[in-house]
C-alpha cells in the first residue's frame, strides 16, 4: 500500500461528523432515561448502539491511517484510546469509591472497591459474570459501576481487532508485490477491504450465533459476555470498511430512506424491547442493525433527514455522551440509596447533578488530557496534538511489544475473575456470629405492632448490628449448609442424601415425633425457629434441603441455567420425598422460594404452580403425616446493599415483587381441598396491612440477603412458628 498522506496531516481518527456526534447524543439519552427514570423500558438498547458507532469510528480511523502511512501505528492507537477513555474513567471510578466508603457499610463499600478495580483493568464484564450479576434486577442493590461492563467489552475488543487491521495491510501489501502492482494503491486497498471483510463477516456470524445460545442457555451470562456482543463493535467495523464505496455509489434519496428507517428502528427497539426478551441475540439484531444503517448511510443522507441528529441539542449530548455514561448511574445510586421515598425528586435532582459533573469533566478531564486544551476546539474526530503520517512500517518493535503485553494483560486479567474473589470483603470474611439467642415475639399479634412500628422507624434500632457488620447474618445462615441441611441437586444421590439428613437432626433428648423440614434454601431458612419452636416439646426435627429445587413437584431451572439442573432437580426431589418416607415423619413443613415460581412458564405459571404443590401435600399426606406449607418471606433489596450511614431504615423499606401475590395465592388454592394439609400465609410476619415490608423488626435484620431469613430472626419468629405449626398439626 502506498504511502499517501491526508492533507490534514491527521491520520489515525475517523472524520467528524454531527450526525454521528448527535446519534451519540440519542444512544446515552435513552440508556440514561431508562435507569433513571424508568422509562422507556428497551433503553438499554443505547448501549448495543454505542457499541455500533464506537465499531464504525474506531476501524475508520485504523482504515484511514493505513491508506495514509501503509500500515497501523499499534503503540500510537493504544495511546490514543487510553487518553480518550482513561481519564474521565479513572475520576469517575475515584469520586465513586470515595463517596461508597463514605455512605456504605464495610461490605457494600468493599464490594464497590472491588468493582473499582475492574472497571479500571476493563474486565468488568468478567467480574460481574462472575458475581452471578442480574443486569435487570433489583437497581437498588446493583453496583453504581456496574455500567461499566460496556467500556469492558469495548477494549476488550480493540484488544485483537487493531492486529487484524495490521494483519489485513500486510497481506495486501505482499499480494500487492507478488501481482507487481505496488504502485497501485487501490489494488492494495481492495485486497485490505476483502480480507476484513471475510473476517468480519466470519467473526460476527460466530459471535451472533454464540449470543443466540448463551442467551437461552447463559443469560445472566451473555448479557456481559465478550462473545456475546462483539458481533455488535464487528457490524460497525463492517460499514466502516463498506462505507466508502456506499457513499459513492448511493444516492441522496436511498441514503436518506436508510438512515430515516434505522433511527426508526433504534426508537422503536426503545420503546418495545423488554428485559424478557431474548437478549442481546436475537433481540439486539434491531437496534444494532438500525444504528448501522445511519452511520453506513448519515453522511450521504439529505440534511432535513438528519435533523433530528445534527440538531444542536442532540450534538451537545453527544458530546457529553461519555461522561454521561460515566456519572449517571453512581449518582442515580447514591440518591437512590440515601432518599429512596423520593420519588418525585430523586430522578430530577439525578439528573441535574449528571449533567453539571458531565459539563465539568468534558472541560476539565477530557479535553485536557485528549486534546491538550481546556478551551472549545478541536471538535472530537479531529485531534489537537496530530499524529502525523510516518513510515510504513511500525515506529518501533518496542511499541509493538508494549502493546501485545498491554494485550497479554487484559486477556489474563479476564480469566483472572474467575479464580479471584468476588469482593475484597464480604459475607465469607465477616465472623460468624454463632448461635443466635434473641428474645422471640411473645404473639402473632405482637409481631405485627413490631412490624408496623418498623415501617414507621426513623432510625435503626439498638439492637440492629453496625453497618459494619450487618452482613455477618448471612455468615450465620451459611452454617447451616455446612451441616448438610442445604445441598447441590447437581450430583446428589439417595445416600448422599440420607447421610446428609442424618447430620441435619436436631434432638434433645428422646424424642417421640418427628417433624421434617423439605423444600428449597427457604424452607432451610427457616429451620433455626422451628427447632426452637419445639424445643424440649419431644420432636426431633430433621432438615433435607435443596439448593434452588422447591418443593413443590415441578421441573424448574435454576437461578445460573445448569442444563443438567433441571433433571438433577426433579431427582433429588425423588429421593428428598422418598427419605421423608423412610423417616414417617407425624408433620412435614414444606417452604419454597419465589424463584421457583418466577421460572415456570409464565402464561401457566400459576396453575403450574399450584397443580406441583397439590401433588406434593397429598403424597406426602399419602404416608400419614400432616403437612403445613409456609409462605415465602416477600423478596427484597438485602440489609448489605440498601443499607447506609447517612440515613435510616427506610433506605431498605421494600415491597414484595409483583409475582409472589400469585405464588401466594397458587399456594393457599392447592391445599384447599388436601386433607390434612394447610397453607400458612405469613405476609403478616413480615409487611404491615399497605404490604410495606421494613429490612429490620424489634431490632432484628429479617433477611440475610434478597430473600433468606438470617438466623436471628428466624429464631425470632419461634413463638409464631410453633403457635401456627402446632395449631394446623392437630
Amino acid at each position: 500500500m502506498r504511502r499517501a498522506v491526508d492533507p490534514s496531516g491527521h491520520v489515525g481518527t475517523a472524520p467528524f461528523r454531527p450526525d454521528i456526534e448527535g446519534f451519540r447524543g440519542i444512544a446515552v439519552a435513552l440508556v440514561v432515561a431508562a435507569h433513571v427514570l424508568g422509562r422507556p423500558v428497551g433503553g438499554f438498547v443505547g448501549v448495543d448502539v454505542f457499541f455500533v458507532v464506537s465499531g464504525f469510528v474506531i476501524t475508520t480511523g485504523l482504515l484511514r491511517e493505513a491508506r495514509a502511512t501503509g500500515t497501523v501505528d499499534l503503540a500510537a492507537f493504544a495511546l490514543r484510546r487510553a487518553r480518550r477513555v482513561l481519564p474521565a474513567a479513572a475520576l469517575t471510578v475515584l469520586v465513586t469509591v470515595a463517596l461508597a466508603w463514605a455512605v456504605d457499610h464495610l461490605a457494600r463499600a468493599s464490594a464497590v472497591t472491588w468493582d473499582g478495580v475492574a472497571s479500571m483493568l476493563m474486565v468488568q464484564n468478567w467480574h460481574l459474570i462472575r458475581a452471578a450479576t442480574d443486569y435487570f434486577g433489583d437497581s437498588g442493590a446493583a453496583s453504581p459501576l456496574q455500567h461499566f461492563w460496556s467500556l469492558a467489552v469495548e477494549e476488550q475488543f480493540y484488544v485483537f481487532w487493531p492486529w487484524v487491521v495490521v494483519g489485513a495491510v500486510a497481506l495486501g501489501r505482499r499480494r500487492s508485490r507478488r501481482a507487481g502492482v505496488l504502485a497501485d494503491r487501490g489494488t492494495s486497498e481492495r485486497i485490505v477491504d476483502r480480507v476484513l471483510s471475510i473476517a468480519l463477516g466470519v467473526g460476527c456470524a460466530v459471535s451472533f450465533a454464540i449470543a443466540c445460545w448463551e442467551t437461552r442457555a447463559k443469560p445472566d451470562w451473555s448479557y456481559f459476555s465478550f462473545e456475546s456482543r462483539a458481533w455488535e463493535l464487528g457490524v460497525g467495523a463492517a460499514a466502516a470498511v463498506a462505507e466508502p464505496r456506499v457513499a459513492a455509489r448511493l444516492r441522496v434519496g436511498a441514503a436518506s430512506v436508510v438512515t430515516a428507517a434505522g433511527l426508526a428502528a433504534v426508537l422503536l427497539a426503545g420503546a418495545v424491547d423488554t428485559p424478557s426478551m431474548p437478549f442481546p441475540g436475537p433481540a439486539a439484531a434491531l437496534p444494532v442493525l438500525g444504528a448501522a444503517g445511519v452511520v453506513l448511510c448519515g453522511a450521504t443522507a439529505a440534511p432535513r433527514v438528519l435533523a433530528a441528529l445534527t440538531n444542536p441539542v442532540s450534538r451537545a449530548v453527544g458530546r457529553w455522551s461519555y461522561a454521561l455514561y460515566l456519572w449517571h448511574l453512581p449518582v442515580w445510586s447514591f440518591l437512590h440509596a440515601v432518599a429512596p421515598r423520593s420519588r418525585a425528586v430523586v430522578p430530577t435532582v439525578a439528573l441535574g447533578i449528571t449533567l453539571v459533573l458531565a459539563v465539568l469533566t468534558v472541560r476539565f478531564v477530557e479535553r485536557p488530557f485528549r486534546y491538550g486544551r481546556t478551551r472549545p476546539g478541536p471538535r472530537p474526530g479531529t485531534p489537537g496534538r496530530p499524529v502525523r503520517a510516518q513510515s510504513g512500517r511500525l515506529r518501533t518493535t518496542r511499541g509493538t511489544l508494549v502493546v501485545a503485553l498491554a494485550s497479554a494483560l487484559v486477556l489474563a486479567l479476564s480469566a483472572a475473575q474467575f479464580v479471584a474473589p468476588g469482593r475484597l470483603t464480604g459475607v465469607d470474611d465477616l465472623p460468624d456470629p454463632g448461635p443466635q439467642h434473641v428474645a422471640s415475639f411473645r404473639s402473632a399479634t405482637a409481631l405485627q405492632r413490631a412490624v408496623r412500628a418498623a415501617v414507621d422507624d426513623g432510625a435503626w434500632g439498638a439492637t440492629v448490628p453496625d453497618l459494619d457488620q450487618v452482613s455477618a447474618a448471612a455468615a450465620a445462615a451459611r452454617r447451616l449448609q455446612a451441616d448438610g441441611c442445604l445441598n447441590d441437586p447437581v450430583g446428589t444421590t439417595p445416600s448422599t442424601l440420607t447421610a446428609a439428613a442424618t447430620r441435619c437432626t436436631f434432638s434433645d433428648g428422646r424424642a417421640a415425633r418427628t417433624l421434617v423440614v423439605v423444600g428449597d434454601s427457604i424452607a432451610i431458612s427457616w429451620l433455626p425457629g422451628i427447632v426452637d419452636a419445639v424445643r424440649g416439646r419431644g420432636w426431633r426435627v430433621v432438615g433435607i434441603g435443596l439448593e434452588s429445587c422447591p418443593a413443590s413437584i415441578v421441573t424448574t431451572t435454576d437461578a445460573g441455567r445448569r442444563p443438567a439442573f433441571a433433571t438433577s432437580c426433579d431427582a433429588a426431589r425423588e429421593a428428598a420425598l422418598a427419605e421423608v418416607h423412610r423417616l414417617r415423619p407425624d408433620l412435614v413443613v414444606a417452604s419454597s422460594a419465589a424463584g421457583g415460581y418466577d421460572r415456570q412458564p409464565a402464561a401457566a405459571r400459576g396453575r403450574v404452580w399450584s397443580d406441583g404443590t397439590r401433588r406434593l401435600a397429598r403424597r406426602l399426606t399419602g404416608d400419614g403425616a400432616r403437612v403445613v406449607l409456609l409462605g415465602s418471606p416477600p423478596e427484597g433489596t438485602p440489609v448489605s446493599a440498601c443499607a447506609v450511614r447517612v440515613a435510616g431504615p427506610g433506605t431498605c423499606l421494600s415491597t414484595p415483587p409483583a409475582t409472589w401475590a400469585p405464588k401466594r395465592a397458587a399456594e393457599r388454592r392447592a391445599l384447599a381441598d388436601v386433607p390434612r394439609a394447610s397453607f400458612v400465609d405469613t405476609a403478616s410476619w413480615f409487611c404491615d396491612r399497605a404490604m410495606r415490608c421494613p429490612a429490620a423488626v424489634g431490632g432484628i435484620v429479617v433477611r440475610a440477603d434478597g430473600g433468606h431469613l438470617t438466623v436471628a430472626y428466624s429464631v425470632a419468629l419461634a413463638r409464631v412458628l410453633r403457635a401456627a405449626l402446632m395449631q394446623q398439626s392437630r
